[in-house]
């Protein structure tokens, strides 16, 4: 079910709504749309016991299972905790990004559900980035955690050790870093798909003289390289302002279909292997 979660997140962060990350309440509405149907199929009982979050107390532990941090303990604090970091998070004397910096230290540290609270803080995380950089740079943010995720928990225990005295300067620098590593792989990674898009389109251009036939596979090819999911029949219509009949007939040209990949039923991608091979 952990699928599920992905794919609302990424719903979450295409929509270009405002997501409102005021108070409590909106801290859980996301918390609901995120992990909660996962959680409750998973395990129930890790689901909140509060009004916004969880009443009782909850350690994270080492794979030794040594305690290496306690969120704060019961709900009414929790809130207090949270309501003072959302207060924080829209202070516009701080630059936003030591704001989104400092949220999400905060956010871990009051670890305000049993479960679901890494996902729901680097979303959170991903969605403020998105507003106040780039929206790609947030569908790259939990990747990069991931590739440098010793260096995100040491992080948060320096931060935490009681020697350091809450001073946040480490990880507030240590997050930045990770946000402007994923800003460079970020463009690392357009820099190569523009290189394939040229590749690829070059060959396109010399096999396929008819018009239609063509922008279909072009659509198709620039999905491929920097599409999140494959396209179906009636979206390629609305973009290419053709009949979804026409689409839908050339897509079942043997010219067409072998170079198609349908992972999805009636969704379609391009096999840039068989591409190649033309």
């Amino acid at each position: 079910m952990r699928l599920y979660g992905l794919v609302q997140k990424y719903n979450l962060l295409k929509n270009s709504e405002k997501i409102s990350i005021h108070n409590c309440s909106d801290i859980r509405n996301i918390y609901n749309e995120l992990v909660s149907e996962e959680i409750k199929n998973n395990d129930p009982l890790n689901l909140p016991d509060g009004i916004f979050f969880r009443r009782k107390s909850v350690s994270v532990y080492s794979p030794h299972m040594k305690e290496i941090h306690r969120g704060i303990s019961g709900e009414t604090e929790i809130i207090a905790c949270m309501e003072k970091a959302l207060f924080i998070l829209h202070n516009k004397s701080i630059p936003p990004l030591i704001r989104i910096s400092v949220f999400h230290y905060l956010f871990g540290y009051i670890h305000p559900f049993y479960d679901g609270n890494g996902r729901t803080n680097r979303f959170i995380s991903s969605y403020l980035l998105s507003k106040e950089l780039e929206p790609l740079i947030s569908y790259h943010l939990a990747k990069t955690i991931k590739q440098n995720i010793s260096k995100y928990y040491k992080s948060f225990d320096y931060t935490n050790d009681t020697d350091n005295r809450g001073d946040l300067t480490g990880f507030i620098t240590n997050f930045l870093e990770i946000i402007l590593a994923s800003i460079e792989a970020l463009i690392d990674s357009l820099e190569d798909k523009i290189e394939r898009l040229h590749y690829f389109e070059r060959i396109l251009l010399s096999n396929f003289k008819d018009k239609t036939d063509y922008g279909i596979l072009h659509l198709l090819l620039q999905n491929s390289l920097f599409g999140l999911e494959p396209l179906s029949a009636r979206e390629m219509a609305e973009m290419l302002d053709k009949s979804y009949v026409t689409i839908n007939n050339r897509l079942k040209k043997d010219s067409i279909k072998t170079l198609l990949r349908s992972d999805i039923p009636h969704k379609y991608d391009l096999d840039l292997d068989n591409l190649k091979t033309l």
